[in-house]
């Protein structure tokens, strides 16, 4: 009687014990994060103005297809490199919620590992571009030039064509093909001399349907494979 006894507390103790382990698994997989962390950072709205935010995407596979979302919060020990995909794992820290202000987040985090990491090869088209050459005609003589920065964390371009500002979507880019899909602009008044400079570039610029890299310079083509524009890194 006594020997069943104890076998059924041993039981009992065992089963108990199992599964507070399993609690305490569950309970630290609840407090650990995999994302992957965008090549780019974007501007988002922090409450008390703008900073300049990771993006991330709980996706398991990385695509170039990924929707990414605004990651608010540090991650303690992690390092941001542009122009790379990161899949990191994270650990989850709630902090206390007492005297926390409404905007401040309960939450930290910490790098566990990074588990891979994959060059974005369209890097190189990111940052801003000085223009030297309009269908194939290069621009001697002035005193500045149209500009075109693209921005692959929102997908736009921006830029002035020396009358206007202006800023536009990009509807396709890969390794070869960039087109933008329509573009936006002030309408200031402009010098006389700078018009048509102004309006062609526009032109030229919408006219675009692929591009090639060399060192640092960035060349578009239209559909029929002619040059009309040139740019210079800045």
């Amino acid at each position: 009687m006594k020997y069943k006894l104890f076998s059924v507390l041993t039981l009992i103790f065992l089963f108990s014990l199992t599964a507070c382990r399993s609690d305490k698994k569950l309970e630290n997989e609840k407090d650990i994060a995999v994302f992957w962390v965008n090549a780019y950072r974007s501007n988002c709205d922090a409450g008390a103005g703008t900073k300049n935010c990771l993006m991330v995407s709980d996706a398991d596979q990385w695509s170039d297809t990924l929707s990414y979302t605004y990651f608010y919060n540090a991650i303690e020990g992690f390092e941001f490199k542009p122009g790379y995909f990161q899949k990191i794992k994270v650990k989850v820290i709630k902090k206390e919620a007492n005297n926390l202000p409404a905007d401040v987040s309960n939450l930290n985090y910490k790098l566990i590992e990074v588990i891979q990491e994959k060059q974005d090869e369209l890097f190189q088209l990111h940052g801003n571009w000085k223009l030297s050459t309009l269908n194939e005609e290069p621009l001697d003589g002035l005193d500045d030039s149209p500009r075109l920065q693209i921005d692959l964390a929102t997908q736009k371009v921006y830029g002035n064509n020396l009358c206007n500002a202006y800023n536009g979507s990009i509807k396709k880019l890969d390794a070869t093909s960039f087109h933008i899909n329509s573009i936006a602009q002030t309408r200031k008044a402009c010098p006389e001399e700078k018009q048509d400079l102004a309006k062609n570039y526009t032109r030229a610029l919408l006219k675009a349907r692929k591009y090639a890299l060399q060192e640092e310079a960035l060349t578009l083509y239209d559909l029929n494979d002619l040059q009309v524009l040139r740019f210079i890194k800045e």
